[in-house]
């Protein structure tokens, strides 16, 4: 038994193994195309002999080493084993959501993965720096735009505001309308009147009076419309027993803990060994949004490992 620990943890093969994973992660970074090489069997192999190769190299000395080494020791064994795991069971996939409706199917481009929970998009929210401002800019003039509200261009024509749209949607049958309460398509209609002649212009947001009769010069503009975050309200509930394409789900009680919370950009959400971030969403849909579902085994080592690893070396230095 001693000969293998002391064969098993010998340098002759230390240095051969981390040659062979740093040849296969430099391989992966600069050519690999393909699947990554992360969870593939013989990866794998060489991580856990690689593991058990460090352990092995510390055993004979455990009862004697100082407590230093026995930490840097542990931490180093700790993040290997953490990343190795990561990149077997690390899992990321998007969710898509509609309004009113449950999802329990995360996608990947290779596969389909049914979460142990369901996820209800509540309502999906864009946020913005405070409210948006319309102006109109013509022959060097700034007008700040309100409903009802008047001014006269600079050749004397006098504009009245009838509407300010955030996102105009304009129907089969000409109708106008709002299509989301957020600001995709600004819009601003006006009436132009010169004397008894008038007329109504149509105003797209820094398009150069697309509809302005042939009055050229007119520019609407509309500051802070630019989005400042996302949000996504939902209510996750568990609903059984994790299953995927690729393996390493997690199995949770049926029919358990429920919770109501908001997803933003910079505030992601845990629950039940999964984080859940704001991915994205459709401006042509505001009734969806997209979000991201990651879970990884591994990462609670590698912080735990890098841990005793500072640790190990403060009391090297002392």
């Amino acid at each position: 038994m001693k000969k293998f620990i002391l064969a098993a943890g010998s340098l002759k093969l230390f240095f051969p193994l981390l040659f062979l994973i740093s040849t296969a992660l430099a391989w992966e970074t600069a050519f690999n195309r393909g699947a990554p090489v992360h969870g593939r069997w013989w990866f794998m192999a060489l991580g856990a002999a690689l593991l058990l190769n460090t352990a092995a190299c510390q055993a004979p000395r455990f009862a004697s080493c100082p407590r230093r080494s026995l930490l840097l020791h542990a931490g180093i064994l700790l993040v290997i084993g953490g990343a190795f795991a990561s990149g077997a069971w690390k899992f990321s996939a998007q969710l898509p959501l509609t309004a009113g409706y449950a999802a329990t199917e995360a996608r990947t481009e290779t596969a389909v993965y049914r979460l142990p929970f369901s996820v209800k998009l509540i309502s999906f929210r864009v946020l913005y720096d405070g409210e948006p401002e319309y102006s109109l800019a013509a022959g060097g003039a700034v007008h700040p735009l309100r409903p009802g509200g008047s001014f006269a261009l600079p050749d004397g024509t006098r504009a009245r505001v009838l509407s300010l749209y955030r996102d105009l949607g304009i129907g089969p049958d000409g109708r106008r309308e709002e299509k989301s309460p957020y600001y995709f398509n600004p819009a601003a209609e006006l009436e132009l009147s010169s004397g008894t002649k008038k007329e109504n212009v149509l105003l797209f947001a820094e398009l150069a009076s697309p509809h302005g009769g042939g009055r050229p010069g007119l520019l609407l503009r509309v500051a802070g419309a630019r989005p400042a975050g996302y949000e996504s309200e939902v209510e996750l509930k568990v609903v059984g027993i994790a299953s995927d394409t690729l393996g390493g789900g997690a199995a949770v009680p049926a029919d358990g803990e429920e919770l109501r919370t908001v997803i933003s950009v910079n505030s992601p959400v845990s629950f039940y060994g999964y984080k859940l971030y704001q991915h994205g969403y459709d401006p042509a849909d505001p009734a969806s949004s997209t979000l991201l579902v990651k879970r990884d085994p591994g990462v609670w080592p590698v912080y735990a490992g890098f841990a005793l690893l500072l640790a190990g070396l403060f009391l090297w230095i002392l």
